[in-house]
Parts: structure tokens; C-alpha cells; sequence
């Protein structure tokens, strides 16, 4: 027996599972620039899958930023959102489609390369407009969770949904075990 035949044998219990595990339906929309109407996008792709506002009223919604790297990293002196962090109108937009569908709360997250500060300052190192993005909705945090302090004092431990391939669970900033509906922006 080779050593991919290990291999192979070993993911057959996975492969087996797979069509157990749920499944959702998705959205996408093609976007030639970042002058689109995202709000008005935003808000179809969520009528694609059935509407927002049975999933977001009266809930606390995190959305997981993507931030990758240091603030000053800049590729061929580019704007951050456009070469490898999330784009700061998508992320205004998001706000909105959320707010208007009745979010009680918006929550943005990230683990800030090499800090564990204020998220909304790592944000103004970045060049994003925080003051801006804070009124656009009732109500706005910006948490780190790269380490504990600010809002979270501890880490909380997560099952995971059938049990898990490998880990039965993981550890947390009890952020994410107080979130009733968990986004992740991608980058661009």
C-alpha cells in the first residue's frame, strides 16, 4: 500500500459524511467597479435567498471583516480595499441592507494584524472612513478579537455541528457565541 493510498482510505469517512451535512442556497452577482449601486445589489442577492429580514430583525449581526496585513502594506500604492482587504463600500452597504431589515445590532470583527487596540482605530490607520461607517446604523461596534479586553472578557468554547471532522470543537472570543447571525465579508 502506497502512501497515497493511506491517504485515500483515511478520507473515505469523510467523503461518506459529506452528503449527510446541510447545504444553503448562495447568491452572486457580477460587479464590473466599486461605483455599483451595492446597496441595491446587496439587497437582491438577499431576495434571491428569500429576503433579509426574517434572518436579521431584532438580532445582533457580526460580520467578520477580512483586514489581512498591516495598514501601511500597499501594493504599488493602491487603496487597501482594492488589493487585500475587504472594500470599505461593500461594507457601507452591508450596514444599510442591514440596518433597514432591522438588525438590532451590527457587530464588525477581525483579528488586527499585530494588535490587539481598537478595531475602529487599526480601521482609520487603514484609511477607512470609521465615523461614516458608525452612523449607518442604530447601532455599530468594532471589536478586536485579537486577544480579550474591550467588550470580551473570555474565551468560550464552540461545538461544532455534527460533531466535527477532526475537532469536536473550538475556543472563541465569547464575541462570536453572542452573535445571532455571523457574516464574513470577503476581501475585494
Amino acid at each position: 500500500m502506497t502512501r497515497r493510498d493511506l491517504i485515500a482510505l483515511g478520507a473515505l469517512p469523510l467523503i461518506a459524511q459529506e452528503k449527510k451535512l446541510p447545504t444553503a442556497p448562495v447568491s452572486i452577482r457580477k460587479c464590473d467597479t466599486y461605483n455599483e449601486d451595492f446597496y441595491e445589489i446587496f439587497t437582491r442577492m438577499f431576495d434571491d435567498l428569500g429576503g433579509v429580514r426574517k434572518l436579521v430583525a431584532n438580532k445582533t449581526v457580526t460580520i467578520k471583516l477580512n483586514l489581512t496585513g498591516s495598514p501601511g502594506l500597499r501594493l504599488q500604492g493602491k487603496a487597501l480595499g482594492l488589493t487585500h482587504y475587504t472594500h470599505p463600500k461593500h461594507v457601507l452597504a452591508m450596514t444599510a441592507v442591514l440596518d433597514r431589515a432591522g438588525a438590532k445590532r451590527i457587530r464588525f470583527v477581525e483579528s488586527a494584524w499585530g494588535t490587539a487596540g481598537p478595531l475602529a482605530e487599526y480601521m482609520l490607520d487603514s484609511g477607512w472612513n470609521v465615523r461614516q461607517l458608525s452612523t449607518a446604523a442604530r447601532q455599530v461596534e468594532f471589536l478586536n478579537t485579537n486577544g480579550l479586553g474591550g467588550f470580551a472578557k473570555k474565551y468560550t468554547r464552540m461545538k461544532v455541528p455534527h460533531g466535527g471532522w477532526i475537532f469536536p470543537a473550538f475556543e472563541f472570543n465569547q464575541i462570536y457565541a453572542e452573535t445571532d447571525v455571523m457574516m464574513s465579508m470577503a476581501k475585494l
